[in-house]
């Protein structure tokens, strides 16, 4: 039986995904397809895979600008690039993005799951005690575990954990986090990015990976015990 590793397939080819997707449920994992970059990117913030398998010829936004995404805003995600372009130009081009592996098509099942056992065996899922609680300093700005480590987050960051904590397991909508900084408001996007960058904050020091948690068509919620100082 595999482990709780989530993987995400990103293939236009709507047949080979959902061959993809099987060969690899089948064998215990937790598997998403997607047939294009945009419909993976709105996915992501909901649930964030393990390892990412990515065609780069895509409608839209091609692969590469995805891994190189995936790459920059999750340095410990597995990215296998799956691909009709195999020429050594291409691959060096892939490798350069960020991709832990390249595979030409068609690969065989059986070489395309060796390389996700591979992989698999250099995830580390961070795991948190549910009694362990992190602190928020909103003088200074530091949030510490109670290991001791300890990092520093900005005034919005602040601010918004902040707010979350107020809004309990319900979460705050969107609308209220974006304006949460009384000097300026940020977009929706800026805001996302922003909860990306607070989740790698946070599992520094020892924070669940999905420590700020997405709801759909809502906003956001805390999914760990944080106490403010």
């Amino acid at each position: 039986m595999a482990s709780g590793i989530v993987i995400s397939v990103i293939e236009d080819d709507q047949s080979l995904c959902d061959s993809i997707v099987d060969v690899l449920a089948n064998e215990g994992w937790r598997v998403s397809g997607f047939h294009s970059a945009e419909s993976f990117n709105q996915a992501v913030d909901f649930v964030m895979p393990d390892i990412l398998i990515a065609d780069l010829n895509l409608p839209g936004d091609d692969g590469l600008s995805v891994v190189r995404h995936m790459r920059a805003t999750h340095p410990e995600m597995k990215i296998i690039v799956l691909t009709a372009r195999n020429e050594q130009a291409q691959r060096f081009e892939g490798y350069e993005a960020g991709a832990d592996v390249f595979l030409s098509k068609p690969s065989s099942a059986k070489e395309l799951l060796t390389v996700v056992r591979r992989l698999e065996s250099s995830v580390t899922k961070t795991v948190l005690p549910s009694s362990e609680t992190f602190f928020l300093d909103c003088d200074s700005l530091k949030i510490m575990g109670s290991s001791g480590l300890s990092v520093e987050v900005t005034q919005r960051e602040s601010l918004l954990l902040q707010a979350m904590l107020s809004g309990g397991q319900e979460g705050v909508d969107v609308d209220s986090l974006i304006a949460v900084d009384p000097e300026e408001s940020m977009s929706k996007q800026a805001l996302q990015v922003r909860m990306v960058r607070l989740r790698e904050k946070l599992a520094t020091i020892g924070a669940p990976r999905r420590s700020i948690s997405a709801i759909r068509g809502h906003g956001y919620r805390l999914t760990f015990s944080l106490v403010l100082t």
